[in-house]
C-alpha cells in the first residue's frame, strides 16, 4: 500500500512512519525539514502553510493520507494549519 504522512518527522508522525516502514508499506513524508532523510521512504520538501505548495505528487496514487502535522509554538499559525 502507498501511504503519504504529512507531519512525518514529528513526535507522532515519526512513530507512525516507522511502524508503516516495519508493515512494509510505500511511504511517503511531507516535511518542512529539508534535510530529513530516512530509509525507505520518499521525502517530499513543503510546507502547508504556503498556499503555493503543489501537493500532486506528493498524493499521486495514494491509498491512505495520515494528516500528523501541527503547530505548537506560533500561535498565529495553528488555526491556519489545523482548521
Amino acid at each position: 500500500m502507498i501511504v503519504a504522512v504529512t507531519g512525518g518527522t514529528g513526535f507522532l508522525g515519526s512513530a507512525l512512519v516507522d511502524q508503516l516502514l516495519q508493515e512494509g508499506h510505500e511511504v511517503r513524508v511531507l516535511t518542512r525539514n529539508a534535510s530529513y532523510k530516512k530509509e525507505g521512504t520518499t521525502t517530499y520538501i513543503g510546507n502547508l502553510l504556503d498556499e503555493s505548495i503543489e501537493l500532486k505528487e506528493f498524493v499521486r496514487s495514494v491509498d491512505v493520507l495520515y494528516n500528523c502535522c501541527g503547530e505548537l509554538s506560533d500561535k498565529t499559525k495553528m488555526r491556519k494549519l489545523h482548521v
